[in-house]
């Protein structure tokens, strides 16, 4: 019988190289504990994407410039774990941490900047999805829960019920918009608008959205 030893994953800290050559001149120790030291995005990414990433501590979130995007969002998506985050030498409290978080996710869309390591899209229909593959590449695929009420209100709307209905019986439900917010007749109006989307593979920016309705 095989036997094979489970790889132990690794600790990444990612630095500028100005910044180490600082740090390693006076207190080196710094870096102890950290399996690799990083100061290019594109290895930053790599590794992430590798799997093999157990935890990253960003020195300077600043050092990220625009490209924070896709590390955070590869962060998210490959199930890293952030050991610490630094801001201009400053470490970052939990609370923190998450105000800026929030902050990037409410702002990317508005500046343009990716919502993921490879999708040019900034924001996808009520319905859809990004399903990734084993190299972290982006397709569209179908939100199973979301794509209920999305049938739901074209059924409702072709049978004839009024707008207000539609909302009356999905706020009583509980159901909201994808942004987490109650429905309104301007949430339901803009997913009636997108009939031909729902309805046939349609390709959009690069991206081929399948039929959901």
């Amino acid at each position: 019988m095989s036997t094979s030893k489970t790889q132990k994953k690794k600790k990444v800290i990612f630095i500028s190289e100005t910044d180490k050559s600082r740090m390693d001149a006076g207190d080196s120790s710094f870096f102890e504990g950290y399996t690799d030291i990083v100061n290019s995005i594109s290895k930053l990414l790599s590794l992430i994407k590798s799997r093999k990433v157990k935890s990253v501590t960003i020195l300077n979130l600043k050092d990220l410039g625009r490209e924070v995007y896709k590390v955070l969002d590869a962060v998210k998506y490959y199930k890293v774990e952030w050991e610490d985050l630094y801001y201009q030498g400053l470490m970052l409290e939990s609370k923190v941490q998450e105000a800026y978080f929030y902050t990037i996710e409410s702002t990317k869309y508005i500046i343009g900047c990716h919502q993921t390591p490879n999708s040019r899209l900034r924001q996808l229909p009520d319905g859809y999805i990004r399903v990734y593959n084993d190299d972290g590449e982006v397709s569209i695929g179908i939100d199973e829960e979301r794509s209920l009420i999305i049938k739901y209100i074209f059924e409702a709307h072709d049978s004839g019920m009024k707008t207000c209905h539609i909302i009356a019986e999905l706020n009583s439900q509980g159901y909201k918009s994808s942004r987490g917010k109650i429905l309104t007749h301007g949430t339901i109006n803009s997913v009636l608008k997108r009939r031909s989307l729902y309805e046939g593979n349609i390709e959009r920016e690069g991206f081929f959205f399948p039929a959901l309705l």
